[in-house]
């Protein structure tokens, strides 16, 4: 809908967008393409009570459908993941690949960059940073140096050789994750890649190293050690859906519009 007052300068019309969207995603199962289904269940649970309802059967043979298929421009399953260590046959873990919910790319326009000044909408997007287990937060807005960027984690001083990139700002927050263009659709899947089901999200990251005040340098040089182990070689971090620390991020909401007014705006 963001992306859609971006393009058209107005509201009027993102209503019906919307459902086009939703439209283009919903799939009918077998159980609702098969005529009076529920009527036949119906018929059957008149006889005996304990028999579940029509719509109740339609939900569960559906669900299990999908479950096993998939939905296409939604996700698609994987090989499932069977776990022998407890000698239990049910113990199967179906993964799936959400990568056809790019398909929304048929209906935003990526990467989305709003302004204040042209009156846009502003887009906040909350995921996850497995690793450091805090919520990261994507903003369409501009920051007070111009830049479009997401920072997070711990606040310090950086280090001599991370500081020299950086001389107009000797303190920084650890990890930055930069789009200047605007919010990616890998972004839009980070938001809501669901554990277990889905896989982690990857995004680069950049990471500075802070001098920890009050730690000796082999301590300090050792938790760094360990922050490189959990991440990828190529600065790739992992990420799931938001609604693991903030299902509803009403905390990362207010904070993001308190720094916009308060340090890009000057009010």
């Amino acid at each position: 809908m963001v992306s859609y007052v971006k393009e058209n300068k107005t509201w009027e019309g993102s209503g019906e967008r919307l459902v086009e969207f939703w439209e283009y995603l919903s799939t009918q199962s077998y159980a609702e393409k098969m005529p009076y289904f529920t009527d036949y269940w119906d018929s059957w649970r008149r006889l005996d009570k304990r028999i579940a309802s029509g719509e109740s059967a339609r939900r569960y043979f559906s669900s299990k459908e999908f479950i096993l298929k998939g939905v296409p421009n939604v996700f698609i399953p994987k090989m499932p993941l069977s776990d022998n260590r407890f000698f239990d046959p049910s113990n199967t873990w179906y993964n799936y690949d959400n990568r056809p919910l790019e398909s929304l790319e048929k209906f935003a326009k990526f990467p989305i960059s709003t302004s204040f000044e042209n009156g846009e909408p502003r887009l906040l997007l909350v995921a996850v940073d497995v690793q450091e287990a805090t919520p990261v937060v994507f903003d369409s807005y501009e920051k007070e140096d111009g830049t479009r960027k997401s920072e997070y984690w711990r606040y310090g001083r950086m280090k001599s050789d991370d500081s020299a990139k950086n001389p107009e700002n000797n303190e920084a927050f650890e990890h930055v994750i930069r789009y200047e263009d605007g919010i990616k659709s890998d972004f839009v899947l980070a938001s809501c890649s669901v554990p277990v089901n889905y896989d982690y999200t990857r995004l680069n990251v950049e990471t500075r190293t802070l001098a920890v005040e009050g730690r000796d340098d082999n301590a300090a040089m050792e938790d760094n050690n360990r922050r490189s182990s959990l991440k990828d070689s190529s600065g790739l971090r992992f990420f799931w859906d938001g609604g693991l620390l903030a299902n509803t991020p009403l905390r990362q909401t207010v904070l993001a519009h308190r720094h916009y007014w308060h340090r890009v705006r000057k009010l």
